[in-house]
């Protein structure tokens, strides 16, 4: 009887951990997905475990070290930057890397890193997502910009 029990109760717990963990893993698929759909510059990975926890920041820059799609238009770029400049108050030779996001046609984003003391980075960098829409009839660019400047390192902790 005493081994029943036993097996129940261990049962029990690796249910539930299993339980556990799916949600962890769900929620964190959920978390960058919504950073992929925003074009957010970070993505969550697990940074450090212990015995009663597991640790997400982000800190994972997202896309692949490539020339900005901006580079065939200086209109487009120069509006990039001003936005940027306005609300950053970086400017182009604080440009350090454009990393290529895999978008829709019509649709361009990148990730800009750029120098920034202030950025909680341990390189010190802070990175934008720069989303460029084409409007239809060359009407334009819409031009989108996501991320903190300076970069702030968030973490996510889910207890063991």
């Amino acid at each position: 009887m005493k081994k029943i029990q036993t097996i129940i109760i261990v049962s029990l717990v690796i249910l539930l951990q299993g339980c556990v963990n799916g949600l962890e893993q769900n929620t964190m698929i959920t978390v960058n997905k919504n950073i992929i759909e925003e074009n957010q510059p970070y993505e969550y990975i697990l940074v450090k475990e212990t015995d009663k926890a597991r640790f997400y920041s982000n800190i994972k820059l997202r896309g692949e070290s490539g020339i900005s799609i901006t580079r065939n238009s200086k209109v487009v770029e120069t509006d990039v930057m001003k936005g940027i400049s306005q609300n950053c108050g970086y400017t182009l030779s604080d440009l350090l890397e454009t990393r290529i996001i895999p978008s829709e046609i019509l649709t361009f984003k990148e990730v800009w890193v750029f120098k920034d003391e202030k950025s909680e980075m341990k390189d010190k960098t802070t990175a934008l997502g720069i989303t460029m829409k084409q409007l239809p009839n060359n009407g334009g660019v819409d031009i989108f910009i996501g991320g903190d400047c300076p970069t702030k390192i968030k973490s996510i902790v889910f207890g063991k």
